[in-house]
């Protein structure tokens, strides 16, 4: 018997621990508004998220995302994903970081946002953002955290790509840099914790 506790406590062991780096260490130990609530936490959780589902629009946020360098522009899309507004961002790239002031493409991002003070998850497939056309595109991290989600399109898949395309320039090393550059803007509305994670060779990839 005692070999049948050991996993478990180590699988609870962990979400603590990614609680604590990401600085939820409170909500874990039982917040009704944390990300690891009892589904059954009872009314007061009940109601905490239905004032979430029925937040009021967003308000400036879009204004403030268009003010980011690198956004070029900002489209409300639809979402079934409660207490969500999703939105489509085209961000401006160089096609080298080594040589921002040479050519550039314009790189396809999702935003799924709930809230400033909540962490970030950044999302990569690895390929063509496949989420696209998804209602609720939320990946496991993100519904585990409560978080809000960018999940970017790997360069050079369409319509991610440069035209001319210098395929010697489809590298990992550039792709980080353009999951950096990002990052770094988005910093400027999402203060909280950030964490990264993908699906298949976006799993590679975020490493």
């Amino acid at each position: 018997m005692r070999k049948a506790f050991r996993r478990p406590r180590r699988i609870l062991a962990l979400g603590l621990s990614l609680a604590a780096a990401l600085g939820l260490g409170a909500t874990a130990c039982g917040d009704d508004d944390g990300p690891f609530e009892d589904p059954d936490g009872g009314a007061d959780a009940a109601a905490g998220d239905a004032a979430v589902a029925d937040a009021p629009p967003v308000g400036d946020l879009v204004d403030r995302i268009r003010a980011l360098p690198g956004v070029e522009a900002v489209d409300e899309i639809p979402t079934d994903a409660p207490g969500y507004h999703s939105y489509a961002i085209a961000f401006d790239q160089p096609v080298d970081h080594d040589a921002p002031e040479g050519q550039h493409f314009t790189q396809h991002l999702t935003l799924m946002h709930r809230d400033e003070g909540a962490p970030m998850v950044l999302a990569t497939t690895g390929y063509g953002n496949y989420y696209r056309a998804s209602r609720d595109a939320r990946f496991e991290l993100t519904e585990l955290l409560s978080a809000n989600q960018i999940i970017i399109e790997h360069r050079y898949f369409k319509p991610s790509r440069p035209t001319p395309t210098d395929w010697d320039l489809l590298r990992v090393v550039q792709a980080a840099a353009d999951h950096h550059a990002v990052a770094e803007a988005f910093h400027q509305i999402y203060g909280a914790s950030w964490v990264s994670t993908g699906a298949s060779k976006g799993g590679m990839t975020s490493i």
